[in-house]
């Protein structure tokens, strides 16, 4: 069985809801979520992920706006870290709200 077989069947048996009593904590950490339910932490989390993009934007433009901040070699530290901050919140934030709209995941192969 190759890794593209146990994903799909992991997305097409094991859901959550499907499960029966008599398995271990392993087989519940498994299965999935039931679809509703990721809709509603995609978009909880794309919300929070946005929000997160959008203040380190900010500070990181009114950091290179105001002189007296650029000399600070510590601001300019700060302003360096906020890029990566900046491209994961935004990607994430982005394929969560893709995912919700969506409704199940984008990337799942149909």
């Amino acid at each position: 069985m190759t890794n593209k077989d146990i994903g799909s069947y992991v997305w097409s048996i094991l859901r959550d809801r499907n499960l029966s009593s008599g398995l271990d904590r392993y087989d519940h950490l498994l299965a999935a979520a039931a679809d509703e339910d990721l809709v509603v932490a995609w978009a909880v989390w794309s919300s929070i992920a946005y929000f997160v993009f959008g203040f380190v934007l900010l500070v990181f433009i009114a950091i290179l706006r105001i002189k007296s901040a650029r000399k600070n070699p510590f601001n300019l530290y700060l302003v360096y870290l906020m890029i990566p901050d900046m491209v994961f919140s935004g990607g994430c934030a982005t394929t969560c709200l893709l995912n919700a709209i969506k409704g199940e995941f984008w990337s799942k192969e149909t």
